[in-house]
């Protein structure tokens, strides 16, 4: 189910929309939960039951706010551990890290006989 069909069921709909936010009402419940995509920023009227931030979390996920990670991605320090410490000590080691953390900013690192 989407966000915009869970919001629905909880009562809110489409207030405003413009090309840098939009906005949700429920009126019955005097709920607003404003969507600021420029800056990727939320804002609500008052407390939210744990459906109304479920339907949230899936909209920011929708939005591409949110990364779905993977459980078997490799961190930071197992890629240093591979790509810098594990390199012979007499050589410059050709990644650094800061090249592994660009590297992990833009992509999940998954080894490869845990791809499917």
């Amino acid at each position: 189910m989407s966000a915009d069909e869970t919001f629905e069921e909880l009562g809110f709909n489409l207030k405003f929309e413009d090309e840098i936010s939009f906005a949700l009402a429920n009126r019955a419940k005097a709920r607003y939960i404003t969507f600021l995509k420029d800056t990727k920023t939320l804002m609500v009227s008052s407390n939210m039951t744990m459906q109304e931030l479920q339907a949230i979390y899936q909209k920011c996920k929708e939005l591409g706010w949110i990364r779905q990670q993977k459980d078997n991605k490799l961190d930071k320090a197992t890629l240093i551990d591979f790509f810098i410490s594990s390199v012979d000590k007499e050589q410059e080691p050709v990644w650094t890290e800061e090249y592994i953390e660009e590297l992990l900013d833009n992509f999940d690192v998954i080894p490869k006989e845990d791809q499917k």
